[in-house]
């Protein structure tokens, strides 16, 4: 996850932060702005998520309430009852989000993790409280962004996370961390971060655009225009996904009681069984097995009705050619060129394979010992003058892991993300990620990145 690191810079600054100023109780102009804003709802299409927090809306919000009660009764949730404490993210979470969503963009990957596990947990860093408070303040149609930057407190200046909402023709602050700061010093939400106009936020320092431009309207690759769940006033709706029918599973599957990640597990359907699914749910489908009836991601499953399993790939040509490539996602390595092939392991995303084998959209390659294939629309081709090569004009920066000549957060992120084998740093710039020097990647090179980050070390 981008920013787990984060978790122990922001339990250092909360041990030394100094109380924000105070504010008067929030005005009514602040009302009318949010009341003014054109709503959009947006969902993040990960259904456990947006279940709850269309059901939060329905329970805890009155029929009658407005934009503005809706979005200070999310903010004050989050506040009330929350504590600081490390990540709620677990890697069982991540990979259930990337099993039913997939997103194009690995920040709203992230978003959606720590939203889930702070709603779920009440517990998290300055990240997750802006990850989660993202996600309602969109559920709710608000055009709400996740910053990253720094802040200035009275002990200095360290990274931190916090919202922008856009109203009218401005950017407005919103902090539920450091208001969540100020509740746990006086008892009490003093909204003094709650809708700051920008211009007024001289404490914190980012790059808008750039952090605007990170998030992807929450955009999945196995979803068609994210349905989701979406909240027609007080009722909540599922959009279903698939449809009723038989299906191939392509991988091991969790033979849950209800449609729930929540729920109980009956057992492991292993990869290659086929199941009748008689209800579905979203992206859950209801089958009887081995005596029990309960629900399965359909994620990873072919409905047979539509390809069936004799059917070839196509061997036409698809643009795609023999050589170098560079995995943009995380990667199923196949023993076949098919769907329905069993998968050897997953490549990591920035994994730079050699293709010397085309059939269809498929590659074939050999990776750690075996030979296999991938399918090649979520890679890049590495033509050979592409290939970027360190020399005397470009010096080694020791923690400057995507070679923009500067140590920041994203710096260790980036190491951090490869020494778990989620995302591999460019070959060119990992003898700068291996800052202590032991020939390895490790989350200690990505602690001591991001030490230097913020003039620790």
């Amino acid at each position: 996850m981008k920013r787990i690191l984060s978790v122990l810079l922001c339990l250092i600054l909360a041990a030394g932060a100094t109380v924000l100023p105070v504010s008067a109780a929030i005005n009514s102009s602040v009302e009318s702005l949010i009341n003014s804003a054109e709503l959009i709802p947006l969902m993040t299409g990960y259904t456990p998520l947006d279940q709850i927090v269309a059901d939060f809306f329905a329970t805890n919000v009155p029929e009658d309430a407005d934009t503005f009660d809706k979005l200070k009764i999310a903010y004050d949730f989050l506040i009330y009852g929350s504590s600081y404490g490390s990540s709620p993210v677990t890697a069982a979470l991540e990979r259930d989000i990337a099993r039913e969503c997939n997103y194009y963009s690995a920040w709203d990957a992230d978003y959606v993790a720590g939203g889930y596990g702070f709603i779920t947990k009440k517990v998290g860093s300055c990240n997750h409280f802006a990850d989660a408070f993202m996600v309602m303040a969109r559920a709710i149609g608000l055009e709400c962004y996740v910053m990253h930057g720094t802040i200035t407190w009275y002990a200095g200046t360290n990274s931190h996370y916090w919202n922008l909402i856009r109203l009218g023709d401005g950017y407005y602050v919103f902090d539920p961390e450091a208001e969540w700061r100020n509740y746990d010093n006086n008892g009490s939400i003093s909204y003094s971060n709650f809708c700051t106009p920008e211009a007024q936020n001289v404490s914190r320092s980012c790059d808008r655009e750039k952090c605007i431009s990170e998030f992807g309207n929450f955009q999945c690759r196995n979803k068609v225009n994210n349905p989701g769940t979406v909240i027609p006033g007080r009722v909540t709706t599922v959009t279903n996904v698939y449809e009723t029918g038989t299906y191939l599973l392509n991988d091991n599957m969790n033979f849950r009681a209800d449609h729930s990640i929540a729920s109980g597990i009956y057992s492991i359907i292993p990869s290659g069984v086929s199941v009748t699914v008689t209800d579905v749910y979203g992206i859950w489908g209801k089958i009887s097995y081995n005596g029990s009836t309960g629900w399965i991601s359909l994620d990873y499953s072919t409905k047979q009705s539509d390809r069936p399993v004799s059917t070839p790939e196509p061997t036409e040509t698809t643009g795609y050619q023999k050589g170098d490539y560079v995995t943009d996602d995380v990667m199923n390595f196949r023993a076949d060129h098919s769907q329905t092939a069993a998968v050897y392991m997953l490549i990591p995303k920035g994994t730079r394979i050699t293709v010397t084998e085309i059939n269809g959209v498929w590659g074939k390659l050999t990776y750690q010992g075996k030979t296999g294939w991938i399918s090649l629309e979520y890679s890049t081709y590495q033509p050979a003058a592409a290939t970027p090569v360190l020399g005397e004009s470009r010096p080694i920066i020791s923690g400057d892991a995507d070679g923009n000549g500067r140590i920041t957060a994203e710096d260790a992120r980036l190491i951090l993300r490869h020494a778990v084998s989620i995302e591999l740093i460019n070959e060119q710039f990992r003898i700068q990620a291996d800052i202590s020097g032991d020939g390895k990647i490790t989350p200690e090179d990505a602690r001591l990145a991001l030490r230097k980050s913020v003039n620790l070390s």
